[in-house]
């Protein structure tokens, strides 16, 4: 298994303990959720409570709730129509809370940004994964053949109802059938991630591959 550093975290106070997946979402700062101001935030929670379909956003577009799984401090956002979000709580360990976020936009393939904040909303560092680690790196001439075609480099990344993470490499779908034929031996399409704490250092965190 290869490892990577995943976060990088703050110390943070005993408030945000209380913390559900509903506050995470009220508190989020208003530039992670362009579509969505405060007050449609709002009416976007009460709709789903009240079981209707979604709300208007900001760009006269749809915005709704697909997912609210309150035990496992999930939620899933279809924002507009190529594009959502999702908020998950991780607590790592017992005095650590992390609110991990994803923003995914699809035309018509998924890319995806990920970041890690803590309970006041100050992003905290975070590594990702690269296109290597879908890869047998032992066939270098694959990999070399890969990178000649310099093609974007595409992750669709989702939260699970358990602390992992999914991520697909969805520049496997941009290749051509030949392309795709000459670099389905070796390419993994997607990968299942687990946190994990630092060995080396407490307040860092680690992302494994299974």
């Amino acid at each position: 298994m290869r490892r990577i550093t995943l976060f990088t975290l703050l110390l943070i106070g005993a408030n945000c303990f209380a913390f559900d997946i509903l506050d995470a979402f009220k508190a989020m700062p208003d530039y992670l959720t362009p579509t969505l101001n405060p007050v449609l935030k709002s009416e976007l929670i009460n709709s789903y409570i009240n079981g209707s379909d979604s709300v208007e956003n900001r760009y006269a577009g749809k915005s709704k709730i697909t997912l609210l799984d309150t035990d496992n401090h999930l939620l899933q956002i279809q924002t507009s129509d190529v594009g959502k979000i999702e908020l998950k709580i991780f607590t790592p360990t017992p005095t650590d809370t992390i609110i991990g976020y994803i923003n995914t936009i699809c035309t018509p393939e998924c890319t995806s940004v990920i970041k890690a904040f803590n309970c006041q909303w100050n992003e905290l560092p975070l590594e990702t994964i690269d296109y290597k680690d879908f890869m047998n790196t032992k066939d270098n001439d694959r990999i070399a053949l890969f990178e000649s075609w310099d093609m974007p480099q595409f992750i669709e990344y989702s939260f699970t109802d358990k602390n992992t993470v999914k991520a697909k490499f969805t520049t496997f779908f941009y290749l051509d059938d030949e392309q795709q034929k000459q670099m389905e031996p070796i390419i993994k399409k997607s990968l299942t991630l687990k946190i994990k704490s630092h060995e080396s250092n407490s307040t860092k965190y680690s992302l494994d591959t299974f």
